[in-house]
């Protein structure tokens, strides 16, 4: 279990640390704690955690930044923060969890015991977060119909025909999503509730046509899983 404390108020982040430290006791493999986004992002990117406790206001800083710059998929997260009017915002982030300062013990444990109720439950993901230019975009997982991988990121493929670029790796993406996305080739995933028909052509090449797009890529070592499962539906 590794966890970042992202926090600006060094009497609130002792508290935080020993509550986790006490609700987790010889599970907690990590605890890391930074008062300044940059860090916390480079924590991030240098040493993956399972969960992240963030504050919404750090010296001034918007803490939706480092949600806005890794996405809340990338890990699970909680906020503590006063900015309980800001609460909608961080839902629709994907937090896990929303915890009012001044905050109890009590609330803060329930919090965490939310956190391990989803935690085994891995790929729970409701949206993701994508970068255009100048702006951020929420999308629903429910609309993306397949993933490919692009080098280092991944394009969602959507059910509108729109296509994005999201930050995460294949591998890493893959992880997040719900179980009903399978991999279906070394760089392909789909949605298989959205599979209309598998293809079968000359030479052992194997394709899908889902509800909304035509010929992804299919490999001949996932062929006999997808298709059970596809006529198990």
């Amino acid at each position: 279990m590794k966890v970042l404390i992202v926090e600006d108020e060094p009497v609130i982040a002792r508290r935080l640390q020993r509550l986790v430290q006490t609700h987790f006791a010889d599970r907690l493999q990590l605890l890391l704690h930074s008062d300044d986004l940059d860090e916390a992002f480079l924590y991030l990117q240098q040493q993956p955690v399972d969960l992240v406790t963030l504050d919404l206001n750090l010296y001034g800083e918007d803490g939706f930044e480092l949600l806005r710059r890794t996405s809340a998929e990338s890990c699970h997260c909680i906020i503590v923060s006063a900015y309980a009017d800001q609460a909608i915002q961080a839902f629709e982030f994907g937090v896990l969890d929303f915890v009012a300062k001044p905050f109890t013990e009590e609330r803060f444990f329930k919090a965490l015991q939310r956190y391990e109720q989803q935690h085994a439950m891995p790929g729970m993901a409701q949206t993701l977060v994508v970068k255009k230019p100048g702006q951020w975009q929420l999308l629903k997982v429910s609309e993306l119909d397949y993933i490919a991988a692009d080098g280092h990121y991944s394009m969602l493929h959507m059910t509108d025909g729109s296509v994005h670029l999201h930050d995460k790796p294949f591998e890493r993406l893959l992880t997040l999503l719900p179980s009903h996305f399978r991999r279906i080739h070394r760089s392909f995933a789909i949605n298989t509730q959205h599979i209309l028909r598998i293809n079968v052509g000359s030479g052992g090449r194997y394709s899908i046509d889902s509800r909304y797009s035509l010929n992804i890529p299919l490999s001949r070592r996932y062929y006999s899983q997808i298709n059970r499962l596809w006529h198990d539906r």
